[in-house]
């Protein structure tokens, strides 16, 4: 018995709690892939529900490599490390009346997406400024 008045001595537990830190670690990394086809499956729906073509949206293939780039990557990272809500990233329609197509997507906070379309002048300059992703 160790002296938490459990069979495991202490040893095992920091085995425990390092396998299961490495299990999360793995799969902390491999959760934007997780994402990229969660995002697409809503902006199809939303697509689809919005009226457009669905078959002109972009394709999953063109929709991924756009996400795997490098900017992508760091702002994944920054949302991770910090676990803040605000940095989460999202799907943003650069032009609302056309739909999620080829050019006229782009990946911006969620801070980021809500100041874009708010109706105070200050918070659009704000992200103008502030925006991590063109």
């Amino acid at each position: 018995m160790n002296s938490l008045g459990q069979g495991i001595d202490l040893a095992t537990l920091r085995k425990i709690y390092d396998r299961r830190e490495k299990e999360r670690l793995k799969i902390k990394a491999r959760r934007h892939k997780g994402w990229i086809k969660t995002r697409y499956e809503f902006c199809r729906r939303r697509h689809i529900k919005k009226g457009f073509d669905p078959n002109k949206m972009i394709p999953y293939e063109e929709f991924r490599e756009f996400f795997l780039d490098k900017k992508f990557q760091k702002l994944w990272s920054i949302f991770i490390k910090s676990g803040d809500v605000k940095f989460k990233p999202t799907v943003d329609r650069i032009d609302a009346s056309k739909g999620y197509i080829r050019g006229n997507i782009q990946i911006l906070t969620l801070q980021d997406n809500v100041l874009k379309d708010s109706p105070f002048p200050k918070s659009r300059a704000r992200f103008h400024e502030n925006q991590i992703m063109p």
